[in-house]
């Protein structure tokens, strides 16, 4: 797995995942997500777009991680997941969970219209 990490435009945090989230990226993925999160970053995308496989305990990381941003007036936003986590989101009623864009401009325009409402 190949992961890049991005500092966009006003805090948002951009993740790019290629390859398969499993448990050899578990730890790694956690770690600095979560540190990204005690240095008081709260906007978040998740492009999907060319993840072959994601193992459901990443899956149950995504929903607490989301879980924990909304309670800081945060968000994670997937951008254009592939065909496979596609389906997983749908059967686990994740597409109802979790925020869609298809491209990053949508993505950082969503996101910077949350630091507005607060």
């Amino acid at each position: 797995m190949n992961l890049e990490r991005t500092e966009l435009e006003n805090n948002i945090i951009s993740y790019v995942f290629d390859g398969a989230l499993d448990t050899l990226v578990e730890d790694q993925i956690r770690d600095l997500m979560n540190s990204d999160f005690e240095n008081n970053k709260v906007r978040f995308v998740l492009d999907l777009s060319k993840v072959e496989f994601i193992m459901s305990t990443i899956v149950g990381f995504f929903i607490s991680f989301q879980k924990k941003l909304k309670s800081e007036h945060g968000l994670l936003i997937v951008l254009k997941p592939s065909s496979e986590v596609n389906l997983v989101f749908k059967v686990l009623g994740l597409n109802l969970m979790f925020q869609f864009c298809d491209d990053l401009d949508s993505a950082i325009k969503k996101l910077n219209s949350i630091e507005t409402e607060k």
